[in-house]
C-alpha cells in the first residue's frame, strides 16, 4: 500500500507525546500548509505530535508538489465517495503506522482537515472502528448518498467550522453537516467565522485550540 510523505511538529520533541495529531490538508495543497497552524494549536497541547501527510495522488490541476486525495473533475456524488473510498485505507495506514512509531492508541488521536481534507476528517473519523479523541473541520463538507448514518459506527468530538463568506465550499456544507451530526447524536459543535472565504482564521484557530483543551481536560 502507498506509503505516505510527511512532515512533523512538536512544540516539545524531547518529551514521549500523549496526543497525536493529523493534519490533512485539501484539494491541491501539500503537507506545508496545515502544519503551519501546529505552534499555535500546540498552545493548548504541548503533549502532542503534529504530523501531517502529502495525500497519495498528484494533483490533476498541473501544479508543482500539489496533492489530492481523490479527484474533482466530476463533482458527484457517487465518484466523489469512490475517491474517498480509495483514500480511505491509506489515510488509515498512515495513522495506524503513526500510532505504532510513538506508541499511542487510536484513543489519542484528533484528526484535523481543512476542505477536501475535512469531508476526510468527518467521514474517517466517524466511519472508524476505533473511537477518536477528536475530530475538526476547517471549511469541510459531508457526502451524504444516504448511507453517510448507516456508516457511523463511533461518535468522536466534533467541531464544524466555516466562513459563511465561503464560495469553494458553499456554507450551506457546514449547515448540512451541523445539522446531519446533531441528528446521528454525535457530540458536535461549531463555529461560524463571520466574514470569512475559503480559509482559516484566528477566529477558527482559537475555537480549535478550546476544543482540544476541553477534549483534553
Amino acid at each position: 500500500m502507498k506509503e505516505l510523505t510527511f512532515t512533523s511538529y512538536s512544540a516539545n520533541p524531547k518529551i514521549k507525546p500523549k496526543n497525536l495529531v493529523v493534519l490533512i490538508h485539501g484539494y491541491g495543497s501539500n503537507a506545508k500548509d496545515l502544519i503551519s497552524i501546529a505552534p499555535d494549536l500546540a498552545d493548548s497541547l504541548e503533549d502532542a505530535i503534529f504530523v501531517s501527510p502529502n495525500a497519495p495522488f498528484r494533483f490533476e490541476g498541473g501544479l508543482p508538489n500539489a496533492y489530492q486525495w481523490y479527484s474533482l473533475l466530476d463533482r458527484s456524488i457517487e465518484p466523489m465517495l469512490e475517491g474517498y473510498a480509495n483514500a480511505k485505507p491509506i489515510l488509515h495506514k498512515f495513522i495506524e503506522d503513526r500510532i505504532y512509531e510513538y506508541s499511542l492508541s487510536f484513543a489519542d488521536v484528533t484528526l484535523i482537515g481543512f476542505s477536501q481534507g475535512g469531508m476526510m476528517t468527518l467521514h474517517y473519523g466517524s466511519e472508524s472502528e476505533q473511537k477518536l479523541k477528536g475530530i475538526i473541520s476547517f471549511s469541510g463538507y459531508i457526502l451524504d448518498d444516504g448511507t453517510f448514518g448507516s456508516k457511523v459506527k463511533s461518535k468522536p468530538n466534533t467541531l464544524v467550522c466555516h466562513g459563511d463568506l465561503d464560495m469553494v465550499v458553499p456554507f450551506e456544507s457546514y449547515q448540512y453537516a451541523l445539522k446531519k451530526m446533531q441528528q446521528l447524536k454525535l457530540p458536535i459543535a461549531g463555529y461560524v467565522a463571520k466574514g470569512l472565504g475559503h480559509g482559516i482564521d484566528y477566529g477558527c484557530i482559537n475555537a480549535a485550540k478550546s476544543f482540544l483543551e476541553n477534549i483534553n481536560s
